[in-house]
């Protein structure tokens, strides 16, 4: 495993321009960054073959990563608990539907993937902001954790304790980017598998073992999915706080480590000042221009370009 850090982004074409913004900061900044795998739909792996080259950079489908995907999308009604009324859920879980639930199945399944101790999830509109090394980040053989005792999200916390079985701890974490154990991660799924419902067990068990759909009855990802909604963060963190071992795995960064000087919105990014969040100051390593804020990859390039090469 060594002192690197292996790397996850998920990606659907449109955000391809975007990402090579994201690859041009961590090319830049993170010299400890071991493999980043770009995980993209089946149909767009050669496109995105020509965005990155090299062996850091390992671009594999949604599918080789979550092979239960070809089959929940076919069979609804083995695979989701959709709710009866679809205008009782929040807009903007159906607006994710079901990209953004694709996109943490994957970061979560990625560890049987890295090679590394800990790994580090991003989005296409994450930004390394400064020299990063694997010393800042894990110290004493854990890895840094981003934290508040604020009560942002309670809705995340309530799917994680329905799913666990669990008391959340009280913490919220934060979001992407996050680093996370790959020993902790088997931990988490291991247990997910055992609270599968006895009734999709007992399909596996009587489905011809030769039908390669035998093994999608059950297991942590298909148990994931026919759970839908949960947060991996949230999922992740409460498993390890209510087993007592969060602080096996990390430390506790603050609420402001990892990542800061984000841009939200619209008018966060009208206000950003990227001198601020390249300063250099700070326990925070990236940053997020979220997409949907409405800026551009050309409004990025514009105030990005003073502080890191996208001539691309």
């Amino acid at each position: 495993m060594g002192n690197t850090i292996d790397a996850v982004v998920p990606l659907v074409e449109k955000d391809f321009e975007r990402f090579l913004i994201l690859k041009a900061s961590l090319d830049r900044n993170f010299k400890d960054l071991g493999r980043c795998f770009v995980v993209v739909p089946e149909r767009s792996v050669n496109k995105a073959r020509e965005y990155v080259d090299g062996v850091r950079y390992v671009v594999l489908s949604e599918e080789e990563v979550v092979p239960e995907f070809r089959y929940f999308k076919k069979m609804p009604g083995i695979f989701r608990r959709m709710p009866r009324n679809l205008k009782k859920w929040p807009d903007w879980y159906k607006a994710q539907l079901p990209g953004w639930y694709k996109q943490q199945v994957i970061k979560l399944a990625i560890s049987d993937f890295v090679d590394s101790e800990f790994y580090l999830t991003l989005d296409a509109d994450v930004i390394c902001v400064k020299e990063v090394s694997f010393p800042d980040l894990v110290k004493e053989g854990k890895v840094m954790s981003r934290r508040t005792r604020r009560d942002l999200h309670p809705e995340w916390y309530k799917w994680a304790e329905r799913i666990l079985g669990v008391k959340r701890s009280g913490w919220t974490h934060g979001v992407t980017p996050a680093l996370l154990s790959t020993e902790a991660m088997s931990e988490l799924k291991e247990y997910v598998a055992r609270r599968d419902p006895v009734v999709f067990k007992a399909l596996a068990r009587i489905t011809p073992s030769r039908m390669a759909i035998s093994s999608y009855f059950t297991g942590w990802r298909s148990c994931l999915l026919r759970q839908i909604p949960w947060t991996e963060y949230a999922l992740y963190n409460t498993f390890l706080e209510a087993t007592g071992s969060f602080d096996q795995y990390h430390f506790d960064g603050g609420e402001y480590s990892i990542y800061s000087h984000s841009v939200w919105n619209a008018e966060d990014f009208e206000k950003w000042d990227p001198a601020a969040s390249f300063s250099g100051e700070g326990n925070f390593f990236f940053i997020v221009i979220q997409s949907t804020s409405g800026a551009s990859v050309e409004d990025v390039k514009v105030k990005l370009h003073a502080y890191i090469d996208l001539n691309l």
